[in-house]
């Protein structure tokens, strides 16, 4: 049972290295957030899922300045 265990962690490991590229990816980013002139790709769904602020923003369609 313990090398199921390891096992896991290591599909785990596997999955967080994985979405963790796919977040710095700009390739895919869907959104763009931006402050003054600078200006930041990012995604969607990461940003929902990290803030409520953002997400509501996101769901409502909302533009903020």
């Amino acid at each position: 049972q313990l090398r199921g265990i390891a096992h896991m962690r290591s599909i785990d490991s596997v999955a967080v290295h994985n979405f963790a590229a796919l977040r710095d990816d700009a390739q895919f980013a869907d959104v763009v957030v931006q402050n003054g002139d600078v200006q930041v790709r990012a995604h969607r769904a990461v940003l929902a899922a990290r803030c409520g602020v953002l997400r509501a923003l996101l769901l409502g369609g909302t533009r903020s300045t």
